[in-house]
């Protein structure tokens, strides 16, 4: 009996096509994924950073333009841009206000970013709430150390060595635009931008990693050697205690307690310089036991403030810490905003 002539089969190596290959294993391109979008978030968050010099310069110039309409006379001094202590004042919490909260709000409606992720009030007990801003005074106060350290050293290099400083009013109008200028609007429009926009739009890469990124961001923008460490540590607990009461209001507080103190130790020393030492030293004191105390009772009553309860948060991201940080500063406009801050920084010197 005959038999067909052969013909090789249609496929190389068989009867049956090949399957295709896959691009990437099905780890790599989660990981691929989460890196895209937490250099997104980055870029939205430096986006909304970089937005406050030019609208702080669009509404200086907007405001000064206004003033001249209405025929103000600039016969001030000089530290206060010729204007009287009371309307510098005025002006520069109107400025300061509106530049940290409109590119913000631009960015969040822009990306569609969810407001209840970035405007957190969830109520939390009192004893979470005062032991949280017992335990953060104490630490922003604690971190005063490394920042007169590096200001001594500083100094010893031949540079100026002093934070950033604006002068205090004689008359009392003046001193309560200064107070609400000092105390007022940074804890409130600069906690809405680091632990409201920042944390919330890195936290589900991982409570941690927000927490520290945010941290950094908020370090940086002081535009200084100096204040950048105290800002940094004062950023870590206040981010920790946002992610353990999930309650804005709480880093709003201890923003809000450290610099009403500064401003009154200001106001004191005018009267007497061994006074308002004596009043901080007694501050430090009372701030540092209370947290203690606090501390102790949340680590009785409350052990999960300090180790987790593995709900709040996001941390199941496919990403390491190593690629997490290789990401966040490899997005583009993270990048020009840290360069910008450390440029201002070199030259502050």
């Amino acid at each position: 009996m005959p038999y067909p002539p052969y013909s090789p089969p249609p496929y190389p190596g068989g009867p049956y096509p090949p399957d295709p290959p896959a691009p990437y294993p099905p780890e790599k391109a989660e990981e691929k994924a989460a890196r895209k979008a937490l250099r997104r978030s980055a870029n939205l968050v430096s986006t909304a950073l970089l937005g406050i010099l030019p609208a702080a310069a669009a509404l200086g110039l907007a405001l000064s333009g206004l003033l001249l309409a209405m025929g103000y006379p600039l016969r001030g001094a000089a530290e206060y841009s010729f204007l009287s202590p009371e309307l510098y004042y005025l002006y520069q919490a109107v400025v300061y206000a509106c530049s940290l909260l409109l590119p913000a709000c631009i960015v969040i409606a822009a990306a569609r970013l969810k407001w209840g992720e970035m405007l957190v009030f969830q109520a939390c007990g009192p004893l979470e709430f005062f032991g949280s801003v017992f335990l953060g005074v104490a630490v922003c106060l604690l971190s005063n150390i490394p920042a007169n350290l590096i200001s001594a050293l500083l100094q010893g290099m031949g540079f100026s060595g002093e934070a950033p400083s604006t002068p205090l009013p004689d008359s009392v109008l003046g001193q309560a635009l200064y107070f609400v200028n000092l105390a007022v609007i940074p804890p409130l429009f600069e906690e809405f931008l680091f632990r409201g926009l920042a944390l919330g739009a890195l936290r589900r890469f991982g409570d941690g990693f927000a927490v520290l990124a945010s941290s950094f961001l908020f370090a940086m923008l002081h535009g200084n050697f100096i204040q950048i460490p105290f800002a940094f540590l004062a950023g870590l607990v206040m981010g920790f205690v946002m992610i353990r009461t999930n309650c804005l209001w709480v880093p709003i507080f201890i923003h809000f307690c450290n610099n009403a103190f500064s401003v009154f130790t200001q106001i004191l020393a005018r009267s007497s310089e061994d006074l308002a030492a004596g009043a901080s030293l007694l501050y430090f004191l009372a701030m540092l036991l209370l947290a203690i105390v606090f501390s102790v009772l949340l680590l009785r009553l409350r052990p999960h403030y300090f180790y987790g309860d593995g709900k709040k948060g996001a941390n199941g991201c496919a990403l390491r810490a190593r690629s997490k940080a290789f990401a966040f500063f490899t997005s583009p406009v993270t990048l020009v905003f840290l360069a910008y801050c450390l440029l201002t920084a070199v030259l502050y010197l």
